[in-house]
Parts: structure tokens; C-alpha cells; sequence
């Protein structure tokens, strides 16, 4: 899987570029996703061919309204089995997990 890289002319240019995206990406959010608060378990794919496990932490402060979208999460996979914390958009998440769910994939290294 490529990435593209972007290049541009002002830091104008990138910050609408990125306000695109997170708009583009708003579109996508399911109720579901939109649902997920502090102390919810989701799972998203890495891209890479393993999933990555999340678990949306406590935030102290209410983030601006275009940001909503977006939870605060520690995310586990086989290649941060130690966990990274990182703001992950929820219309990445394929699946809701429950507790149980997030403690077997932890049992099982992260694996699938």
C-alpha cells in the first residue's frame, strides 16, 4: 500500500488541505461511531494487514467542534503491543468491542 505525499506552497495551503480530509472523513462517521466515549473499545485496520486495538481514554478538555469526530485513544496492535497513544478518527473503526473482546485480542498478543 503506497501513501501519497503532499507538498505545499503555505501553511494556509496544508491547513485547508487537512480541514478537507477531516470533512471527507465526517461524512463517513455511522452512528455507531459517532456513539464512541471514554472507556469504548474499537477496532480499525492498520493498513498493514493486522488490526489495531483502541481504547478511547478520558479527554480534559471538550475539543472544538470540528475536531469532534476525533477521540484520544491508546491503541494496541502486534506492532505497538505496548500501546501508542494518538487521536484516531472513529470513521476508521470497523467494529465496536466490548471489554471481553478487548481483553482476548490482548490475550492473544494482538493477533486476529
Amino acid at each position: 500500500m503506497g501513501r501519497e505525499v503532499k507538498h505545499f506552497a503555505s501553511l494556509q495551503q496544508a491547513r485547508e488541505s487537512l480541514r478537507a480530509l477531516i470533512l471527507e472523513s465526517d461524512a463517513h462517521v455511522q452512528p455507531w461511531q459517532e456513539a464512541i466515549r471514554a472507556h469504548d473499545y474499537f477496532r480499525h485496520d492498520s493498513g498493514c494487514g493486522f488490526p489495531i486495538y483502541c481504547r478511547v481514554m478520558e479527554e480534559e478538555e471538550e475539543r472544538p467542534s470540528y475536531l469532534r469526530h476525533f477521540r484520544f485513544c491508546c491503541c494496541y496492535s502486534v506492532a505497538c503491543p505496548d500501546g501508542e497513544l494518538g487521536d484516531v478518527h472513529v470513521a476508521l473503526g470497523e467494529a465496536a468491542l466490548s471489554r471481553e473482546q478487548f481483553d482476548e485480542a490482548k490475550a492473544r498478543g494482538w493477533r486476529p
